[in-house]
């Protein structure tokens, strides 16, 4: 739970669009700051949001429990995309962003383990579902802003 709660909940100045705060020590991989400012401020929570979405969406055992712990699978799948993915520059975030994601514009597979049971597309059904999670919170607390 640790990697979700640090991929949701990091410091401002530490987060970017879709993972900033990927940090994964046994990996070496670690945080790459960027300003407030370059983000957009859709991009706090929701790729928390989008993980854990495709996470619940693996198939579980008949008992109804999943293999692998959701820190497991996180690992495994940050750690896939930092294998595969092309060197990013400095600055620049590790995995893709989260609206490429949502609308296919950038793929993000997340490899089937016997563990962690990945279905097909579903970091993209989980980029969808959080981007339109956030929008929805977003319209309720402009609603609610325009009734105070």
């Amino acid at each position: 739970m640790w990697l979700l709660i640090a991929l949701a909940f990091a410091v401002p100045e530490d987060r970017f669009p879709w993972s900033a705060e990927v940090e994964l020590p046994a990996t070496g991989v670690h945080r790459v700051r960027v300003p407030a400012e370059l983000r957009p401020a859709w991009s706090d929570d929701s790729s928390g949001l989008a993980l854990l979405d495709a996470y619940n969406r693996m198939p579980t055992t008949p008992d109804g429990a999943l293999d692998a712990p959701l820190e497991v699978c996180l690992k495994r799948l940050l750690t896939h995309r930092v294998d595969t993915a092309p060197p990013a520059a400095p600055g620049d975030p590790v995995l893709p962003d989260i609206v490429a994601v949502a609308v296919g514009d950038e793929t993000f597979a997340a490899p089937p383990t016997p563990g962690c049971p990945w279905p097909q597309g579903v970091v993209t059904t989980g980029a969808k579902s959080a981007l339109g999670t956030v929008s929805r919170l977003a319209a309720l607390q402009l609603q609610e802003k325009k009734e105070n």
